[in-house]
Formats: structure tokens, C-alpha cells, sequence
């Protein structure tokens, strides 16, 4: 089996797909985008450009004749057009429009020039995939080098170099981090259980749980994401978990002189670990819900590596246990007696709990009450904040401010212009009427365009053509009959640059505007006030006849709808692995009441987590909405433990105080152990200079810690105060007894 998981992990690529490939096709704004590109081409450029780089500049024109050279004689670069500042306003200026130097600079600012004079290539490319962009950008740089830039000094922005970016830093997220979290785990590990031998047992399932998150993505997706790069280390993480458990079982089993202890072991664990891997399911499997591409794509994959993990786990733990480590268990390892794991029953009843714990137990005990009313107001103080949550797919949230890749982008935003772009599609399904009364209404359009205060600058098929004629009479007559001529003549350059289009017997026009601050919270805002300026010019339009209608799109535009879909997911599927887990607890306690007392434990760290991002100011990402869903399905699981030790206690006659006493004696440890675990499997990659994988550790981090103190805190507040008197109920008691776990 190893060999062919090693295969199939060996063919993973990375690849990010682009935000547009997210969202799924019958999206209403992946659909417009979609007849945008078909109608004008792909609206996502690669800039280049340097300081001091000016019109007089010779290695403007080098670094373009070498461009071009690379375009012809490598096409697997996906070159499709190589422009320049230079030959785009010398291009303007010997047309046949009558437009002067001066006057082609002026109109091509901010789409060929910079408003301070600065210039830039731009390089049209067609879609590619990851190599071929790794491979583009080192071209680029060498072709640069050869005109006399300087590498330190080229400056780089646009789609293409930020899906390569990202690809990148998914790779080193892979290369740098995925063997020190492995490490660190292994070493919390054997912290934990202080045997060699055992720490091998539960390393190697934990490996092959890694290797089967990486074949799960490599035979169904074929290629990683950088949403996708903690997805191997995470079941990784579950799985060594799990296998502590039941090592510790199998320790528990050899001390006390039991013959097939690993049959035992099994025997004892397999109910907690099939109902931990259930809860955990679930959690990934909420996942599914969402709309986003890459989030459900991790969710049916995580709940299918760990599915199989588990099952690896379960057959071979067994026969593992006693070929790989009895022979290499010492007598020390022999008489370790519940490391790592709770207790059996009798054994806490001769051994007296810490002090640590006893002080715990005494405390949750006298400020039950304050603990119980100050979780709950805590919980909804937390809930109110998240509906402050904003979210970012943007490019510079990804990355530190001083990264190489967001140094540059600010540094085209000061010296070219804004990058973000709405493009409006004007459409005109009946164009049988006076073509330049249509072009005259769209330069009063774009006029009224470039007055909002939010929009930088506007570029149009009328930046290419001659001034409109106004004059009347004869001269006015002549002008508009040459004016035709030449538009009649130059219509294949107009659809050529992508700014008309000729569909279906309709005639759709295109303006981009470059807009200024367009970040997500006040996209929509600042969309809609310049749709109600297109609107207001779509009502006074005297070209009724016509039926002329604006839609807004673009790149930018898809990027928003993913996030509010990204926004609404985070809801949907916390909302979903809450439904799937909640009955799971009131099967297993066979009560309405007590599923949902328990479950408050579990919703409060989460909740306290993304309320106070809310409260905060701080953006989701795509990473973030993965933490809560898979998060609250972990924690469950130790809710379960100390529920069910703390039940066999009230079953044995213990009072209420010696029963949460006991649960805490027995659960603390492992509980604890766990979280160290997974802290030490997340913490490597919170080191990552890739904010959403840094983002997606730090959460899961405090996430856990929340559920430890949620469960070794507020819970024994619970069980001590009025509610706990629900669970007190023969039903109750019964069901949870019925259990078996541990």
C-alpha cells in the first residue's frame, strides 16, 4: 500500500486556479464575466516596468523587441500581445484620427502611461497553467537583465504574477513546513507517551494518513491548492490523535497483563475513535455546502483521508501494536500506566487526583454560577460580532506589506494608477440607427464616468478615434460623412483591441474605468453609484429606438461575488456541521436538552473566535471558513470523553462533585495532550509568509484551546450548577454508560 500511496503523492502538482474558476458556472456573475471574455478578451494584463522608466528610455523598446522575440519562438509562454508605452501613443499618434503626441498621451494615461510620466509594458497573456507562468516570470527577468535592468529594480503586477505568487508560496508551504510539523508532532508525541517504540507506532499511522491526504487530492484533483496545503497535516494531526488513543489503550491493556492487548485495545477504543472520526466527518463534510470551488473540494477530501486513515487504523493497529512494538517496549514502557490517556475506573478510585486538578474541580464547583452566566453572556456577546465579519480575496492580504510581490504592486498603484477595473458592457441588440449619434452618447457615458469622485480614469473605442464632429451645415455634414468612413475602415482595429464587439447581430461597446480605493467593503456601495450614473444617463438616452442597456463586470466584480459567497459559507457550513453534529449528542444522550447543553461548550470558542474578528476588524479569507466547521467537529470529541467519564462515575454512586473530579482526573491529560498535538502539528505553519495558511493555523490554535477551556472550565461549571441536574436523569445515565467510551 505505501508504494502506491507514495506514487500518487510523488504526482502532485500546485497549481491556484483563479477566482473565476471558484465560483460555480451557472454563477450570474460568472456568466457575465464569461460573455465578457468571449466578447472583448480576458481584462487581466501583466505589467512591467522599473523606476525612472520614461518614453526617452531605450531599454523600453529592448526589453520589448526581446519580449516578443521569446513570444514567437517559445508559445508555450501564452504571450498573446506585447505593448509598450512608446509604440501604443506613437501607435495613436500616426493613426489617421488627426491626434497629436501630446494629445495620444493624454488619452492613454493610466492605460499606457502614468499620470506622473511613467512608463511600462503590459503583456496580454492566455490562460496557462502554473509552469508556464513560473517559467513566463523568469524570462521575463532574464530578458529584462539583458536590456539593462537591473533585477533588484524590475517591477512586476498583475493576475498572472500573483497566481504564480500564490503557487509558489504553496510550494514552500509544502517544502518548508509540512516535515517540521510532522517533526514537532512526533516530538509532542513522545513527550506524551516516553517510549520509542510507541512514538513509531503512532508515527507511522500518522504518516500514512498524511500520504492518503495527498493521493485522496493528487487522484481526484491532480494538482494542490494553496487552499488545500495544510489539508495532509491536518489528518495527519487527527490521525496521530487517534492513535495515541489507542495506544495508550494498548500500554493500559500489556500493564494490567491482558493477552492480545491489541485486540483489546481495539476493543475498548474502536466506539470513541469511529465516534471522533464521525463528529470530524461531519465538520469537513459541512464543508460541502459551500459554493466556493476550493472550500468544498477540501472538505470531501479531508472527511475521505481521514475516513480511510481511520480504517487503516482500526484493521492494522492490532497486529501493529504487537509485531512493531512489544518487542521494543522496555520494562518501564510496561508499567506506564494511563499515559496519555484517562484512567480506567477502578484506578481512579485508588489514586488520588493532583492538586491541579482537585483546585480545578473545587473551583468550577464554588463559581459554577458566575462561570455558567459569564460563558453564556460571553457567547452571545460573540455572536453579535459576527455580523461585523467582512472577508478578502485580495492579493496584498495574502501576503506581508514588505513582500517583494505587494511592494510592487503599491508601487504601480503611486507611479501608473489604480489596477482595479470595472469594465461596462454597453449593448445595443438593434444598432440599425445613425452610428454616431450611438458613439456621441457613449462619450457622454464615459464623460459622466470619469466625474465620480471614485473613478481614476476611463478608456473607450473613443480614445482611438477622431474627435466627434459638432459642427453643423455643410462642414458639419462632410466631417460626419469622413467620420463614418474612417470608423467603417478601422471597425476590425476597434474589435481587434477589445473594445467593440459584434454578437449575435447586436453591437456591445466597452468602457473600463480604473476605479480608486476599490477594496470589499465599499465595492458595492461604490457600484452602485456608478450604475445609478449609468442609469441616469440610460433614462435621458434618445436612443429609445435602439434599446441600449449597461451591465458592469470585469475581474474585480467576480472577485466580490466570491466574497459574499465567501461570507455566507462561513455561516452555512458552521450552520450545517452544527445540524449534523448536535443530533449525534442527543443519539447519544438520548435527550434534546442535554445534545444542546453540550453543544455550548463547543460553539462558544468558535464563536468567541470569529466574533471577535468581527468585533476586530479582521478579514476572512478562504482559510478562515475551513477553522470553524472542522474545529467544532474536533472538539466534540472531547466533550464526549469527559461526558462519559463523568456519567460512569454518577453511575458508581459518586455525587455530583466527585463525578466532575473524576472526569477531570481521567479526561485532563489526554484532553490536554491532544491539543498540544495539533498545536504542534499548526504551529510550524503559522510561520508561513502566506497570511491565509498563517491565518488558517492561528485559528485552529486558538480554536482548540478554546474547546480545552471550554470543556475543563465552563462545562464543569455546568455539570455542577442547574443544568447539570439534566443529566442526572436514568435515561441520560444509561445512554452514556451504553457508550463504552474508553
Amino acid at each position: 500500500m505505501l508504494p502506491v500511496l507514495g506514487y500518487w503523492a510523488s504526482q502532485l502538482r500546485v497549481g491556484t486556479a483563479r477566482v473565476e474558476s471558484w465560483l460555480p458556472h451557472h454563477s450570474a456573475a460568472i456568466a457575465k464575466y464569461a460573455d465578457f471574455v468571449k466578447a472583448f478578451g480576458d481584462d487581466q494584463f501583466l505589467i512591467i516596468s522599473w523606476p525612472d522608466c520614461r518614453l526617452d528610455d531605450p531599454r523600453l523598446v529592448d526589453l520589448a523587441r526581446l519580449l516578443e522575440s521569446a513570444a514567437e519562438n517559445n508559445p508555450s509562454l501564452a504571450i498573446e500581445e506585447v505593448q509598450n508605452s512608446l509604440s501604443a501613443i506613437e501607435s495613436l499618434a500616426n493613426s489617421d484620427a488627426g491626434i497629436s503626441p501630446d494629445e495620444a498621451s493624454r488619452r492613454l494615461e493610466g492605460r499606457a502611461i502614468g499620470a506622473d510620466g511613467t512608463c511600462f509594458l503590459t503583456l496580454r497573456l492566455a490562460d496557462a497553467d502554473a509552469a508556464s507562468r513560473g517559467e513566463l516570470l523568469a524570462m521575463i527577468q532574464v530578458s529584462a537583465e539583458r536590456a539593462g535592468v537591473p533585477p533588484n529594480s524590475l517591477i512586476m503586477a498583475g493576475e498572472p504574477l500573483q497566481v504564480s505568487t500564490i503557487d509558489r508560496a504553496s510550494r514552500e508551504t509544502v517544502r518548508y513546513f509540512v516535515a517540521p510539523s510532522s517533526i514537532l508532532a512526533l516530538a509532542v508525541a513522545f513527550c506524551c507517551l516516553r517510549s520509542v517504540g510507541l512514538t513509531l507506532l503512532v508515527f507511522v499511522f500518522a504518516g500514512i494518513g498524511q500520504l492518503l491526504g495527498l493521493a485522496t487530492i493528487s487522484l481526484f484533483l491532480g494538482e494542490m491548492s494553496a487552499v488545500l496545503v495544510v489539508l495532509p497535516t491536518l489528518v495527519f494531526m487527527l490521525t496521530l490523535s487517534a492513535a495515541i488513543h489507542l495506544t495508550s489503550y494498548y500500554v493500559e491493556a500489556n500493564r494490567c497483563g491482558t493477552a492480545c492487548a491489541g485486540v483489546a485495545a481495539l476493543r475498548v477504543g474502536i466506539k470513541p475513535c469511529l465516534l471522533a472520526t464521525l463528529t470530524t466527518v461531519f465538520g469537513f463534510g459541512s464543508l460541502a455546502v459551500s459554493q466556493l470551488e476550493p472550500v468544498w473540494q477540501f472538505g470531501c477530501l479531508a472527511a475521505l483521508g481521514l475516513i480511510l486513515s481511520t480504517v487503516v487504523l482500526l484493521l492494522c493497529f492490532p497486529s501493529a501494536s504487537t509485531v512493531a512494538t512489544l518487542p521494543l517496549l522496555s520494562p518501564k514502557d510496561r508499567g506506564l500506566a494511563g499515559v496519555g490517556v484517562s484512567q480506567s475506573a477502578e484506578a481512579s478510585q485508588t489514586t488520588a487526583p493532583s492538586l491541579w486538578k482537585r483546585k480545578l474541580a473545587e473551583w468550577s464547583k464554588r463559581h459554577n454560577l458566575v462561570v455558567t452566566l459569564a460563558g453564556l453572556s460571553l457567547l452571545c456577546f460573540a455572536l453579535l460580532g459576527i455580523p461585523q465579519l467582512r472577508t478578502s480575496t485580495e492579493f496584498e492580504d495574502m501576503f506581508p506589506a514588505d513582500s517583494p510581490a505587494v511592494s510592487s504592486l503599491r508601487w504601480v498603484q503611486t507611479h501608473l494608477g489604480s489596477i482595479d477595473t470595472l469594465e461596462f458592457v454597453i449593448k445595443f441588440p438593434d444598432p440599425r440607427g445613425d452610428l454616431l449619434e450611438r458613439l456621441r452618447w457613449l462619450g457622454a457615458l464615459e464623460r459622466k464616468l470619469a466625474s465620480s469622485e471614485d473613478v481614476e480614469s476611463t478608456f473607450s473605442a473613443l480614445s482611438f478615434l477622431p474627435q466627434l464632429p459638432e459642427a453643423a451645415g455643410v462642414r458639419g455634414t462632410i466631417q460626419r460623412a469622413i467620420l463614418r468612413r474612417t470608423l467603417a475602415d478601422r471597425s476590425s482595429e476597434l474589435v481587434a483591441a477589445g473594445f467593440l464587439s459584434h454578437v449575435n447581430g447586436g453591437e456591445s461597446w466597452r468602457i473600463s474605468a480604473r476605479m480608486l480605493e476599490l477594496r470589499s467593503d465599499t465595492f458595492e456601495q461604490i457600484r452602485d453609484e456608478v450604475l445609478a450614473l449609468c442609469q441616469s444617463h440610460l433614462d435621458t438616452s434618445n436612443l429609445e429606438t435602439q434599446h441600449p442597456s449597461i451591465d458592469v463586470t470585469g475581474q474585480r466584480s467576480v472577485m466580490e461575488t466570491a466574497h459574499q459567497v465567501l461570507l455566507s459559507d462561513l455561516g452555512a457550513s458552521f450552520l450545517a456541521a452544527f445540524v449534523l453534529i448536535t443530533p449525534v449528542m442527543m443519539l447519544i444522550v438520548r435527550s434534546t436538552i442535554c445534545g444542546l447543553i453540550l453543544m455550548i461548550p463547543n460553539t462558544l470558542p468558535v464563536a468567541i473566535v470569529f466574533g471577535g474578528m468581527g468585533w476586530l476588524g479582521i478579514r476572512l479569507d478562504v482559510a478562515s471558513i475551513l477553522t470553524a466547521s472542522v474545529a467544532l467537529g474536533i472538539a466534540v470529541d472531547d466533550t464526549l470523553h469527559f461526558m462519559n467519564w463523568f456519567t460512569r462515575c454518577r453511575q458508581r454512586g459518586d455525587p455530583v462533585e466527585a463525578a466532575v473530579l473524576g472526569a477531570i482526573d481521567t479526561c485532563a491529560r489526554p484532553m490536554l495532550q491532544t491539543t498540544i498535538i495539533c498545536t504542534g502539528a499548526m504551529l510550524p505553519f503559522f510561520l508561513s509568509q502566506f497570511l491565509p495558511t498563517s491565518k488558517f493555523a492561528l485559528l485552529m490554535i486558538l480554536t482548540l484551546s478554546g474547546a480545552i477551556v471550554g470543556d475543563l472550565l465552563l462545562l464543569p461549571a455546568i455539570l455542577h450548577g442547574p443544568l447539570g441536574k439534566f443529566f442526572s436523569s436514568p435515561k441520560v445515565a444509561d445512554s452514556l454508560r451504553g457508550s463504552g467510551h474508553e
